[in-house]
């Protein structure tokens, strides 16, 4: 019989196990990706199907396009639950001179941030009045402006944040420079950009009046709910909207005490009231529960 199991890389982010509406979905998008040259749905197949090298995959993944912003722009924002926090460093700070009217400078990438500030960049060993540069942070690519430089001015780029783990290994996997070379195809179509991104979390607070099965301890199922309150809204994806009913449903299934549970809504001015559907601001935005919980 079995005696032991050992596991020498350990499991981070994802879920233990697919369930079968995940492999429905991850079905139903292969099966999209490769209809009528659906990219969007493809990124989103590659997103779900994808394991970093410490064995991290992605629980969520959509994709975020804004044609008013920037066309050809698509964000394919992945997430594990966490947003992959603590997921980036402090890029390399980067020096050179510039040569042969060359614009385009190469960071430690993919870069964290949206945009770089004058604070963060010298050219000619001062520091410029105004942006005079592009960032294409999923690149690592700084293209400084028509005009902003001249052979021979030298430049530093510093203080800016590079992603690494799964988001900086999956964006090497849509470009094409993956080191692994059954991934190596890449996945973007030409001309467009391609940004791998955590969401923005919309933090929600909550308090809720709770009334207990007989012979359960209040402050024993309150902490049980707290507990599975961070774990349903981990669940949630970019631009799902957290459903006080589903919460319900999720709290009578995983915590016996609770007989029933009302949520309401506590804001900043600690203003309460009965909580409908909170939306999170943006499709590219995810709704995370911000403790503590307060039971009534």
């Amino acid at each position: 019989g079995l005696t032991g199991v050992s596991q020498a890389i350990a499991i981070g982010g994802g879920v233990t196990r697919e369930t079968d509406d995940r492999y429905r979905l991850r079905a139903s998008l292969y099966l999209q990706a490769f209809m009528g040259s659906n990219t969007r749905r493809a990124l989103e197949y590659v997103a779900l199907t994808f394991q970093s090298q410490s064995g991290v995959r992605a629980r969520n993944a959509a994709t975020y396009f804004d044609p008013s912003t920037l066309p050809g722009y698509v964000e394919l924002v992945v997430d594990d639950g966490t947003q992959f926090s603590g997921q980036y460093i402090t890029g390399q700070t980067v020096t050179g001179t510039i040569s042969n009217a060359q614009r385009r400078v190469y960071l430690q990438g993919p870069v964290r941030d949206d945009s770089l500030s004058t604070a963060q960049v010298e050219i000619g060993g001062v520091t410029p009045s105004s942006v005079q540069w592009t960032l294409v942070s999923e690149a690592g690519e700084l293209w400084f402006d028509v005009g902003a430089v001249s052979d021979g001015d030298t430049y530093e780029v510093t203080a800016y944040t590079t992603f690494v783990g799964f988001v900086a290994e999956l964006q090497a996997v849509i470009f094409g420079t993956s080191s692994n070379p059954l991934s190596g195809l890449g996945w973007a179509a030409a001309g467009c950009r391609v940004r791998v991104m955590p969401p923005t979390p919309n933090e929600v607070r909550f308090s809720i009046n709770l009334v207990l099965n007989d012979g359960y301890d209040l402050t024993a199922v309150s902490d049980q709910i707290e507990a599975v309150l961070p774990e349903y809204c981990a669940s949630l994806g970019p631009g799902v909207p957290f459903l006080p009913m589903d919460a319900y449903a999720t709290i009578r299934a995983n915590v016996p005490g609770a007989y029933d549970v009302l949520f309401n809504e506590t804001n900043l001015e600690s203003q309460v009231c009965v909580a409908a559907n909170v939306y999170p601001t943006s499709a590219r935005s995810s709704i995370r529960f911000l403790p503590p919980l307060e039971v009534r």
